[in-house]
């Protein structure tokens, strides 16, 4: 994945929208490739599970204040995010990975976010960019939840 050049928090959110949306192409490109009828239908739920997270911080960007939107942050973001390989990032033969092993690829991601957001709270200095990634922290943590809950059993 490409990193967008951040420097303001606007920035960040357009960054992690881009994110979940590579993702989700990523799940929807291996679905249409696997021979399992298991799997094609895991990863098309997960490809709409990132399509809706992307969606999400998207609406961030237009409820957030701009004072929050144009904060400064390029002094706390000297350490990107090295998000673990999904899919596309490196050759996987679909049809190997158990369901399991996605649905722990797909949280695996979803914590690392998580971890991200959090650095990023700890660094925040107003209390409305705080807010906001307590909200992103929330948003992650709900969702992992979300898809745990409807991939038991």
């Amino acid at each position: 994945m490409d990193y967008l050049q951040v420097e303001q928090i606007k920035d960040v959110l357009d960054w992690l929208r881009s994110y979940h949306q590579q993702v989700a192409n990523c799940y929807e490109r291996s679905a249409e490739v696997s021979e399992s009828a298991r799997l094609r239908r895991l990863l098309s739920y997960l490809a709409d599970h990132e399509h809706s997270l992307a969606d999400s911080v998207a609406n961030y960007e237009k409820i957030a204040d701009s004072g929050v939107l144009n904060t400064w942050c390029y002094e706390f973001m000297a350490r990107k995010p090295n998000l673990a390989e999904t899919l596309c990032q490196a050759p996987v033969d679909i049809d190997r990975l158990s369901v399991d092993q996605l649905i722990e690829m797909s949280l695996n991601l979803h914590e690392q976010l998580i971890e991200f957001y959090r650095y990023l709270l700890s660094r925040a200095g107003s209390e409305r960019v705080k807010e906001l990634f307590q909200s992103l922290i929330e948003l992650e943590q709900s969702e992992s939840w979300q898809l745990l809950q409807e991939t038991e059993g």
